[in-house]
């Protein structure tokens, strides 16, 4: 059901046991919404209260990290912001930085 409400370009709360606090909730509390809408990040931004240019961070599966980012980069506390290899990557996801680096998150 999720999958299909990112599809449809919902944005897709998700808040699952005890609250957590700081600045990135790691899967407890997270707003969800597919990176390849090119509206998404102005409307995350305007749902949450944020900054027009503060940057949204992206969920990877570490897979695909190779592919992306040239080697395998774990980051699962979403410490890093790698330099993307592959310029179609950015073409297709809202967001890259305009260094080209995703703040990058693996599970």
């Amino acid at each position: 059901d999720v999958g299909r409400r990112l599809a449809e370009g919902s944005l897709v709360g998700v808040l699952r046991g005890r609250e957590e606090n700081g600045p990135r909730p790691f899967g407890h509390r997270c707003l969800l919404a597919a990176a390849t809408d090119p509206a998404v990040k102005q409307r995350v931004l305007q749902h949450v209260g944020y900054s027009p240019h503060q940057y949204l961070q992206a969920v990877v599966p570490l897979e695909v990290t190779p592919q992306w980012f040239g080697n395998e980069t774990p980051s699962p506390y979403g410490s890093l912001a790698p330099n993307v290899t592959d310029p179609r990557v950015c073409q297709q996801l809202t967001v890259c930085l305009s260094d080209g680096s995703i703040q990058l998150q693996t599970v």
